[in-house]
């Protein structure tokens, strides 16, 4: 059987949850990366916009996958098509199902303000102070108080949630390293994450690329390394 084909911009951005779901589950893939060429603002995105349109895809974006008869787009869509076909990383009861579509809501709530912190080109010092003060902190209450004393999300089942929002946990903390001094149970969820044996070895093999984050046209997160 072919390998699992996953496309997406050559960083990190929306595919790197995927990515590392994966690295954890052992799934052979083929890492389809678009480049980029050129320097802001002309940038240009041709290696997919040219072939786009040829993918036969339903809803053609990127990120997407290939597996077999599978073609889909969609970060949120892929992470659970993989859960489920893998029957792991998976809510099973209605009120585990009901806590991670929550949660897919409150990773938004997250994602959004802080892309858009990234591409603010004017006022980004304000927009970052605004962020690490007031935005993070509040969702940071808000997950702490949720994930409690459990290992995981929803207790102790990891499910796919996890991948999402520790590649934003991340992330943001290259921007600001002490933005979980405050929130050390947050702190250790992220760790714990990136401690398990398969995410670990990911990160250390050449797989992995740390930087860009973003395209270059983002203000933070978009060189090879900031």
């Amino acid at each position: 059987m072919a390998k699992l084909i996953l496309g997406y911009w050559d960083f990190r951005g929306r595919v790197e949850p995927i990515r590392c779901l994966l690295e954890y589950l052992g799934v052979e893939y083929e890492d389809k990366r678009y480049k980029l060429s050129g320097e802001p603002p002309n940038i240009d995105g041709s290696s997919w916009f040219d072939v786009k349109a040829q993918m036969n895809l339903d809803l053609p974006n990127l990120p997407y996958i290939i597996d077999g008869d599978v073609r889909m787009t969609q970060t949120w869509a892929i992470l659970k098509y993989l859960a489920r076909k893998h029957a792991i990383l998976c809510p099973e009861t209605e009120e585990e199902i009901r806590s991670c579509d929550m949660l897919e809501e409150v990773a938004r709530d997250l994602a959004v303000p802080f892309y858009t912190l990234c591409y603010t080109h004017d006022g980004f010092d304000e927009a970052k102070k605004k962020f690490f003060g007031e935005t993070l902190p509040n969702l940071l209450d808000l997950l702490e108080k949720f994930l409690g004393s459990s290992h995981w999300m929803i207790g102790d089942k990891m499910t796919y949630v996890e991948f999402y929002f520790c590649e934003m946990f991340d992330c943001i903390q290259l921007m600001t390293s002490d933005c979980f001094d405050k929130h050390q149970g947050m702190k250790k969820y992220v760790e714990r994450f990136y401690a398990l044996d398969k995410i670990a070895a990911y990160r250390q093999s050449s797989r992995f690329k740390k930087w860009p984050f973003m395209t270059p046209l983002a203000k933070w997160g978009g060189k090879c390394e900031e």
